[in-house]
């Protein structure tokens, strides 16, 4: 529960912060935003619901800030548009607003992972085109190709293994991503991936 959790702060890596907690803001400072009862701010919740001019106008007339907000998950508006599948959202963070495409969560993940654990392709491919990391790994040693393996969304291995995405890397323990996939046909298709890199380095 978002009440057990240690006060966090409204914060963007390198810049500046300030407190979502009233009692830390100057008296005529801007009216911090609040968190939700699952933990969410105003900006996160516009992105859930893909709400453009809702976090527009936030981003341009209560602060900035908004664009790039921490909410108790460690989530930016950006992952939960990225989770969501709201391109839209998506797009005006990182043309309009210059956010960091590859912010990281509680677990490790970028908005890029966000997308490909439910197969927003569309959404995955403009992360990526605007300089997301493809070969980023958590610090549990996951990549993009265990975190689709794992949730079983072949239409993001298909995606990844055109990018040329690797299918070797083992996780911290030592588990590749074709060994996080279930029995079935996105296990074949995996191994055949595998059968076809390893010809390829020949």
């Amino acid at each position: 529960m978002a009440s057990s959790i240690a006060r966090p702060l409204l914060s963007v890596s390198n810049k500046s912060i300030f407190s979502v907690w009233g009692s830390a803001q100057p008296q005529d400072g801007p009216t911090p935003p609040k968190f939700d009862e699952s933990g969410r701010l105003p900006a996160g919740l516009a992105a859930y619901r893909g709400a453009v001019d809702d976090l527009d106008d936030l981003v341009l007339n209560e602060d900035k800030m908004h664009a790039e907000a921490v909410d108790v998950h460690l989530e930016t508006p950006l992952h939960i548009a990225a989770t969501w599948g709201q391109l839209g959202i998506v797009r005006l963070l990182v043309r309009d607003h210059a956010v960091d495409v590859d912010p990281v969560n509680w677990e490790g993940w970028t908005p890029f992972f966000c997308a490909i654990s439910r197969s927003h392709i569309e959404v995955a491919d403009f992360l990526l085109s605007n300089g997301a990391n493809l070969y980023h790994t958590t610090p549990s040693g996951m990549t993009a190709m265990h975190i689709a393996a794992w949730f079983a969304q072949r239409d993001s291995i298909e995606y990844l293994i055109q990018k040329r995405a690797p299918l070797h890397t083992e996780n911290v323990y030592g588990v590749t991503p074709i060994g996080m996939s279930r029995p079935g046909p996105i296990k074949r298709m995996m191994f055949n991936a595998l059968e076809e890199a390893d010809k390829d380095k020949d």
